[in-house]
């Protein structure tokens, strides 16, 4: 008896939408629109930000400072800000170098240079916001998503931190 010559492929269910016309309408809106959402992003990345500054950062706040990298790279590759690749790898590299310092001091702690990186970036970042639409965001979470999946992320190194 022949058997399939095709593998199974793993089950992928189709995504079922309640409003597939909102949800289409929903990505096409700017994020900018979102003005509460927008807002609130902002607030949080500039209180981690200040948290790091100040030097009473902790695991979360670096977290969030990683997102918004994560997500401004995304863009950039995607298109949105490719001309400032070097601001988003400034940015990388600066996280990476705090993280680098946390695990020999064991607090997260910035040096000059990190601190106008990370400026830099959360600045491309706001940017990036103003213009983008809801899909796109979709878009860039996803690929930054994918690309940490692949292993193809940077990995940081532990921060030494319990919080």
């Amino acid at each position: 008896m022949p058997t399939n010559s095709k593998p199974r492929k793993k089950y992928r269910p189709k995504l079922n939408l309640k409003d597939p016309v909102g949800y289409l309408i929903e990505g096409l809106q700017s994020i900018r629109s979102k003005g509460r959402i927008l807002l609130e992003l902002q607030v949080k990345n500039s209180s981690a930000m200040t948290s790091l500054m100040r030097g009473g950062a902790t695991r979360r706040e670096l977290g969030v400072l990683i997102e918004m990298s994560n997500v401004a790279e995304a863009l950039q590759v995607g298109g949105f800000g490719a001309q400032y690749k070097e601001v988003a790898i400034q940015g990388r590299m600066a996280l990476i170098a705090i993280t680098d310092r946390a695990t020999r001091v064991g607090k997260l702690v910035p040096a000059g240079p990190d601190i106008a990186a990370l400026n830099d970036l959360m600045e491309l970042h706001d940017a990036q916001m103003d213009v983008i639409t809801v899909k796109d965001l979709q878009r860039a979470i996803a690929y930054a998503t994918d690309q940490i999946a692949r292993g193809k992320a940077t990995r940081l190194p532990a921060t030494g931190e319990k919080t």
